[in-house]
């Protein structure tokens, strides 16, 4: 899906649930290979208008720099949250490790900037991930009222879709 070539982003109303869902798929190798659980606690109908596979990317980047940062941790844990504040939907990823630098932060958007060793980072998906969520007027965020690193999401809630072909008759 993230291979596949197209003239442009699809804009839909679309679960969050369903993304996350999906993106957990494609994080699980890797998780369980280091050793990381990843938990999830979504609030329910959590609907965005958005492009599915797009920010399906931008979840599984978010993942995996989770789980490369949590590495070296005696403690391993991805916790994932998902819910509703004023119009919003709020996704926060966080991970064990104990924040991030105020000097890292003021970098951490910027193409080719990386704090994983020669080999294991391009330093690009952060960017690309702020750069779609853009596109989706969507705001990425490092959350610090959390102890551990917390990035969070900002979306604008959308009602469900009304299912086609249920009409009362």
């Amino acid at each position: 899906k993230f291979s596949r070539t197209s003239s442009g982003s699809v804009f839909r109303t679309e679960s969050l649930q369903n993304i996350l869902t999906e993106a957990l798929t494609l994080t699980e190798a890797k998780s369980k290979r280091h050793s990381t659980p990843i938990s999830m606690s979504l609030s329910s109908n959590l609907y965005i208008h958005c492009d599915a596979v797009e920010i399906e990317q931008v979840l599984v980047n978010l993942i995996n720099n989770g789980i490369d940062a949590v590495k070296k941790n005696e403690e391993k844990w991805i916790r994932i949250f998902g819910f509703e504040d004023q119009g919003q939907v709020v996704l926060q990823i966080l991970d064990s490790v104990q924040g991030i630098s105020t000097e890292i932060e003021q970098k951490l958007y910027q193409p080719f900037f990386t704090t994983k060793p020669v080999g294991e980072g391009t330093g690009l998906g952060l960017s690309i991930a702020k750069g779609i969520l853009d596109q989706h007027n969507a705001q990425l965020d490092l959350n610090r009222s959390f102890n551990n690193t917390c990035f969070e999401i900002r979306f604008k809630k959308v009602n469900p879709p009304i299912e086609e072909g249920n009409d009362a008759a």
